[in-house]
């Protein structure tokens, strides 16, 4: 098994600089960066373990989405967030989903 201390690099193009800037915004000042990424990694295997897949990507969308089992307070969060060509397609996936339960239901019941 690999052995994680000591000194980690990280390359950060433009697009992963935006996502650690948003991140570090987040971190207090009492704890320090490794000891919040730690917390986020734990978070993200805790959520790995409970729903499976944690993200859900489509190259046809920008952003990564919340696991479909997420809590309801996350998605509220979430799609209040989007912008509205995001929604367009969260919306458009929702009723290909739908469709898609629907067709198992009846062959179910």
């Amino acid at each position: 098994m690999s052995k994680f201390y000591g000194r980690k690099n990280i390359y950060m193009s433009a697009e992963v600089e935006s996502i650690f800037e948003e991140f570090e915004s987040l971190r207090p000042e009492n704890v320090s960066f490794s000891l919040f990424v730690a917390h986020a990694v734990n978070e993200f295997i805790k959520s790995k373990k409970r729903n499976g897949k944690t993200l859900i990507e489509d190259e046809n969308v920008k952003a990564s989405y919340l696991n479909l089992l997420a809590p309801m307070d996350d998605w509220k969060r979430e799609i209040h967030g989007l912008g509205s060509d995001e929604f367009k397609q969260v919306h458009s996936r929702l009723r290909q989903l739908n469709t898609l339960v629907d067709v198992e239901v009846h062959k179910r019941i």
